[in-house]
Parts: C-alpha cells; structure tokens; sequence
C-alpha cells in the first residue's frame, strides 16, 4: 500500500491578514470558531484569518469560547453584536440547533451544524463538516474502492460524515458511540441512497473489517493524543485508510495504529481547510481562489502538520489545478 507522508502544497503568492501587522477597520465584520475547549485550533485561527486576507480588512477571526450553559446568550450575542459568522465545534454542533432560525435541509437531516451564519438578523445553520471531509477524502483518489466505513463517535462531526459517505452511495456505514443513543438517532435518520447505516455495540467491533476507519470523536487530541477509540487492531487489517479528524498533534495514536497495520493514513488537517474554505464561501458569499488557498495553507505553516494519503502534489503547473477543482465549486446560500 502507498504509505502516508507529509506533504507541501505550493504557495504562489503571499496573503496579507490583519493579524500580520494591519488595523481591523471600523467596517470589519467578525466571523469566529465557537466551542467549549478551543485551546487546540491556533492552526484554524491563523489560516481562517489568511484566507480572508483576500479581502484586506473586511474580515477578522477571532476565538470565542463559550461553554454550554452559555450557548443560547452566545446565539443571542451572535444578533446583538452583529457578528457575521461562527463555526461551530465541540460540543455544540447538535445543541445550537434549537437556537437557530433556519437551517438548509441537508444539514437538518444531518442533526448537526458546524456554521452559523447571520443574515440580517435571521440565523442559518449549515454543516460544511461533510462537505470539507468528502474533499479531502476525494483527494486520496481512495474512494472509488471503499464501499465499508466504521465512524467512531456519532457526535456532531461523526453524524456529518455518517450523512456525507452515505450519499455518496458506500454500501454500509457502521456507528459506534460510547453513549448508545447517539449511534442508534444517526441509524434512524441515515438510509439513504442505497447505503445501510448501523449502530454497533462494543462487542460486535472486533468482527468488523471496514475499508476505511474514521475517528470522530476528541480521543487523539490535545491530553488525548495517546488514546485511541480502536482497542482490537484486527478491526483495521483489511481497512484501506484511517482517517482521524483531529489534526493537533499530527500523528495521533489512532495514525499510529494504522502505520502499524501498514494502511494509509490521513489526519483532519486538509478536512479542516477545505471546511473553512466552504465556511467562508457560504458566510461571505463569495469565492476563495484556489491560488490564494493554496498561498493560506503555505503561509500559515501548516506542512509539518499535515498527514496526507494518496498521491504527492505535484509542483504548482496546471495539473495540479486540475486535480484540485476535482474538489466543487462554492456552495451558494440563501440571500
């Protein structure tokens, strides 16, 4: 199997962000990520900000650090302080739904929004989770041969994704979640597109042999990055691809599992830059180059935390942009 490694994506100009030197002007509008524990996403902070330098300094994100019961006063201050957008992580991404306004309908069905956005006072929510994770899994050029995954975690993140390969027609997707309920809520929404969606118990894991094993849940990062959700590796010795969400540090255990195994791996890294990617089209309305993506990814200093599968990037030619608009377009919101 092509091993994982660590790759450098080109850089072909030079963002300029208002966090390197320039004045958040009075028109500045904020846009943020809104979660209980945000001390591991420095690395989001500092490309969010770089991919909005596109802009000059029309736009700013900033951290807020809410706890859950301060979600729906957090909500409420997104209005009165007019602040454009938040995405949402942990452990928000299902209790904010019930303080929102409106919510696009595939992420209704998900059970779980990541993106908050503010339209004249009217909140929307969106989940760009499974739009940033099916990128990145496209670009390992492994899907085409996974029809199996086993999600560990069926939590807000886990959900999305649940809904992402489900549409994207695999044959079976199994769920595990250590609160029971959680796995069998996702079972009841998700059967769609001829894929069967399975809550599992502990004891059925180890006679499972996904294709491609995903960790949704927190275990591997921060404190947690020698933890991993796998206990039995016999669960992995036909998978195809480990896929872990979190990104910080960049080889979890969970990874580390999977070189032990010989299978290709993939931290949350490239997820977390094709969502933000998403996150800002859909808040701002508008495009963000691919050149000035790939110059963000460069000159936030992202490289040395990027665990990639699939094939190396190519230097910066045409070729590399045609295999990169694989990836789709903006995705256009409501006005």
């Amino acid at each position: 199997m092509t091993p994982s490694r660590t790759v450098r994506l080109p850089v072909e100009r030079t963002p300029v962000y208002a966090s390197d030197g320039g004045c958040v002007e009075a028109g500045t509008r904020l846009l943020g990520l809104l979660g209980a524990d945000i001390r591991h996403a420095d690395l989001a902070f500092s490309f969010n900000n770089r991919l909005l330098s596109y802009w000059g300094q029309s736009y700013l994100y900033v951290p807020y650090s809410v706890q859950s019961e301060e979600l729906e006063n957090a909500v409420q201050g997104m209005r009165a302080l007019d602040i454009l957008a938040a995405n949402v992580t942990f452990p928000h991404k299902v209790a904010i739904m019930s303080h929102l306004d409106e919510i696009e309908e595939t992420t209704r069905r998900m059970g779980s929004v990541n993106l908050v956005v503010n339209r004249e006072g009217l909140l929307w929510g969106y989940n760009t989770d499974s739009m940033g994770f099916m990128d990145a899994l496209r670009e390992t050029e492994l899907l085409d041969d996974i029809q199996t995954a086993l999600i560990f975690g069926a939590g807000g993140a886990g959900r999305a994704l649940a809904t992402g390969l489900a549409i994207a027609g695999l044959h079976k997707v199994w769920l595990y979640d250590i609160i029971e309920a959680r796995s069998h809520e996702v079972q009841s929404r998700l059967n769609v597109n001829g894929c069967q969606v399975c809550a599992v118990e502990p004891d059925e894991l180890p006679h499972l042999r996904p294709e491609l094993i995903v960790n949704a849940t927190p275990l591997g990062r921060g404190e947690l990055a020698d933890v991993s959700p796998m206990t039995d590796l016999n669960t992995g010795d036909q998978a195809r691809l480990f896929f872990d969400l979190n990104y910080n540090p960049a080889r979890s255990k969970f990874l580390r599992q999977a070189e032990e195994l010989g299978v290709p791996s993939e931290n949350g890294l490239r997820m977390m830059c094709y969502q933000a990617k998403r996150s800002i089209e859909i808040a701002v309305g508008r495009e963000v180059p691919l050149d000035w993506f790939y110059a963000a990814f460069g000159e936030a200093g992202l490289e040395e935390f990027l665990v990639q599968a699939g094939p190396s990037a190519p230097e910066p030619s045409g070729q590399t942009r045609n295999r990169m608009r694989r990836v789709p377009g903006p995705w256009k919101s409501p006005q």
